[in-house]
């Protein structure tokens, strides 16, 4: 039979995880407002660029030289 710590114990707990799931519950309703109101204003949210194509940017732009940039692209190719 339990006594009255370990009901403490045992609702201390269960408070604690009840808590985790509502704060998890509230940001997920505020990312999907933010989504929305995002959306309605045809706000584009970009999508990521390939690691690549960022490599190959930094090289036009005199950013890296041509040894740096043969050696990133045999790395991100490995």
């Amino acid at each position: 039979m339990m006594d009255a710590s370990e009901n403490i114990w045992t609702m201390l707990i269960g408070m604690f995880v009840m808590g985790i799931l509502a704060l998890a519950g509230i940001a997920g309703v505020l990312y999907l407002i933010v989504y929305a109101i995002l959306w309605a204003l045809g706000v584009k949210i970009p999508a990521r660029q390939d690691p690549e194509e960022i490599l190959k940017e930094r090289y036009a732009r005199g950013e890296i030289d041509d040894k740096e940039y043969q050696h990133r692209l045999s790395e991100l190719r490995r």
